[in-house]
C-alpha cells in the first residue's frame, strides 16, 4: 500500500473527536488532480447531492492514506466487505455554494476531508469547516493539502467562501464491522495524536 508523507496527527482540545493533519504531495500531482475534478465538475452525476465521485485511480494512494492514518490511531479497523474505496470531490466558487448541516452515520464508520485547493480569500471562516461537537460549534479554516478525519456521527458542513476561484476538497469514507465507539475511541486519540489548543 503506497501512501503519502503526512505530519503527525493532531486534535483539538476543545473538540478531541475532530482530527486534523497535512499531507505531503508533489506539485504535479496536485495540478493533475485539480484539473481532473475540475473538468468534470459540470458534467458529473452529483447524484442528487453536493458532491460527485472522481473515477480516477490518482485518488487511490489518498484513500490508502486515510486509511494508514487511521490504521496509526485506531489500530485494526475491521474494515467492513461493504466499504466503498470512493473518493467524492466537493467544488464550489463564491457563486456555486451550496451545503447543508449534515452526517455520514448511514454510510460510514470514520469520515474525512482533504483539502486540495483554497482559494484566497481574508474573509472570516472563508473555505472553513463547521462542526458541531456536545451542542458548541466548531470552525476549522483548513489550509492546502490538511487533510480532517473525524467520526461519522459528526455533524458538519463546509462554509462559503468570496472568491470566482473553486475550493476543492475530497471526501472519503470508512465503514467498519465494528460499533464506532470500539473503533474511534478518546482513548486512542489520547495515546497517539498530539493536542492542539
Amino acid at each position: 500500500m503506497h501512501h503519502y508523507k503526512y505530519k503527525k496527527i493532531e486534535y483539538h482540545i476543545d473538540n478531541p473527536n475532530f482530527l486534523t493533519t497535512h499531507l505531503t504531495i508533489d506539485s504535479s500531482t496536485k495540478t493533475y488532480l485539480t484539473t481532473v475534478i475540475e473538468n468534470a465538475k459540470d458534467t458529473a452525476n452529483y447524484h442528487g447531492g453536493y458532491t460527485f465521485e472522481i473515477e480516477n485511480k490518482t485518488v487511490d494512494t489518498l484513500y490508502d492514506t486515510f486509511t494508514v492514518i487511521c490504521e496509526e490511531i485506531f489500530g485494526e479497523l475491521y474494515i467492513s466487505e461493504y466499504n466503498r474505496r470512493t473518493c467524492w470531490a466537493n467544488v464550489y466558487n463564491c457563486d456555486s455554494y451550496r451545503s447543508n448541516l449534515h452526517h455520514h452515520l448511514r454510510t460510514s464508520t470514520i469520515n474525512s476531508v482533504f483539502y486540495l485547493k483554497i482559494p484566497t480569500d481574508d474573509s472570516p471562516n472563508a473555505s472553513g469547516l463547521r462542526t458541531v461537537y456536545n451542542n458548541t460549534n466548531y470552525i476549522f479554516v483548513p489550509e492546502e493539502l490538511d487533510l480532517v478525519i473525524m467520526p461519522s456521527w459528526m455533524p458538519h458542513e463546509p462554509l462559503p467562501h468570496n472568491s470566482k476561484e473553486n475550493r476543492i476538497a475530497i471526501n472519503m469514507e470508512l465503514r467498519c464491522d465494528k460499533q464506532i465507539d470500539d473503533i474511534y475511541s478518546i482513548s486512542k486519540i489520547y495515546d497517539n495524536c498530539k493536542f492542539i489548543i
